[in-house]
């Protein structure tokens, strides 16, 4: 596997995601999605998986713990997802939010078997997944994607966090693709976002987006504490890990809901 296989040029009308990981205000097709979506399932290459992993303990440990976490928020079937993608009476943006979801699930498979060589086990529930999925069931289907996006923005930080410190180059590989995937991913709900949003009033965008600041910040702050071990673990410090979420988190979200 490679983790530059986004940044060659794409083919037919497929964006290419990964060139930049900013969000360009370009509003982009469903068919141009399906096309990317397409493309990246069929360019992915067989990860050649190592009989160990040579990782410290003391790096180990906090890892394991922060990825099982993970491995279990990847895991969901988004039948609500799916659900709010059907009201739109879209149908190729439909066969996105399918492949999005496969594309997640495949994430879960590889950190299952990171997870396993490493030692580690893995977990069935996690309190963090399932405040993830009360709240995306509360705040209803149209608030779906806000919830995602914040996800998807602290889940991208921390991979790219393994893919910069974990001292195995196969290990840093397999993280870097999944960075390129979430980048994506980001892309492809801000563009989403940018385009339901444009009918709404400028005053009524403003309130969703200090709204919306708080719960980022909240949920972000959240997660820095619950995983601070692997954090530390990966050198980072949760005011680092921070300011890199809500930087990414405020460059897009005002020209998403066109406040640039």
């Amino acid at each position: 596997m490679t983790s530059q296989r986004l940044l060659q040029p794409p083919e037919e009308d497929a964006p290419n995601t990964a060139a930049d990981a900013s969000f360009n205000c370009k509003v982009v097709s469903s068919a141009e999605w399906l096309a990317y979506f397409e493309n990246n399932k069929k360019n992915k290459l067989p990860i050649v998986w190592p009989q160990y992993l040579d990782i410290p303990f003391s790096v180990r440990v906090p890892i394991i713990k922060s990825l099982q976490r993970f491995q279990v928020g990847e895991t969901g079937d988004g039948t609500h997802l799916r659900q709010y993608a059907r009201t739109l009476n879209d149908s190729l943006y439909e066969q996105c939010i399918d492949l999005f979801i496969k594309e997640e699930n495949g994430h879960a498979q590889i950190l299952a078997r990171v997870i396993e060589l490493m030692d580690g086990y893995l977990i069935t529930w996690h309190w963090s997944d399932y405040a993830f999925v009360t709240m995306r069931h509360l705040l209803g289907l149209k608030t779906e994607i806000f919830i995602i996006l914040t996800a998807e923005i602290v889940g991208k930080s921390f991979y790219k966090a393994c893919a910069d410190r974990l001292p195995e180059p196969c290990l840093r590989a397999i993280f870097s693709d999944i960075v390129l995937d979430e980048m994506a991913h980001l892309k492809f709900h801000w563009s989403f976002m940018r385009k339901e949003m444009s009918p709404c009033p400028r005053f009524a965008r403003w309130l969703i987006y200090y709204f919306w600041s708080a719960v980022f910040l909240g949920i972000s702050g959240v997660f820095v504490v619950d995983h601070r071990e692997a954090l530390r673990a990966l050198g980072r410090t949760p005011r680092a890990f921070l300011h890199e979420c809500f930087s990414q988190f405020r460059q897009d979200a005002r020209p998403a809901l066109h406040l640039e």
